[in-house]
């Protein structure tokens, strides 16, 4: 009996410790991911508004998207920039704003697209480069 009680004991310690580890660990990024698709933020956009059921393909892939920052804005833990007005992308709260609202190449993962707002979702942002236009 102590030796069942013991046993039940030492899994019961191994599941918690597991799922503190699973829940505090850090968020992943897409630092060091290549893409899976290339393409302007139109071109996604027109492709997702064409034919909903590529959702499934994109989800939770990389994609590098490129345009023009139409607006961005801040929260508290989060900064979102909109790119060619179609293209909605998530950073995390250290990310610093371009000085100057131009072109941009960004690489997130895909995480949805809204029929309502004709708008994607890419979240775990990075920027790849940026030029002034």
């Amino acid at each position: 009996m102590k030796r069942t009680a013991l046993i039940l004991l030492f899994i019961l310690i191994v599941a918690v410790s597991f799922g503190l580890y699973q829940y505090s660990r850090p968020a992943s990024t897409v630092i060091n991911v290549q893409p899976e698709w290339s393409l302007s933020a139109s071109e996604l956009k027109k492709q997702l508004s064409n034919d909903p059921s590529l959702e499934s393909k994109f989800s939770n892939k990389a994609i590098s998207i490129e345009g023009k920052i139409s607006s961005f804005e801040t929260a508290e833990n989060t900064t979102t920039l909109l790119i060619d007005s179609s293209v909605r992308c998530e950073f995390l709260k250290d990310f610093r704003l371009p000085k100057e609202l131009g072109h941009v190449k960004i690489t997130g993962l895909f995480a949805g697209y809204d029929e309502l707002f004709e708008e994607v979702l890419l979240v775990k942002c990075k920027i790849e480069n940026r030029r002034s236009e």
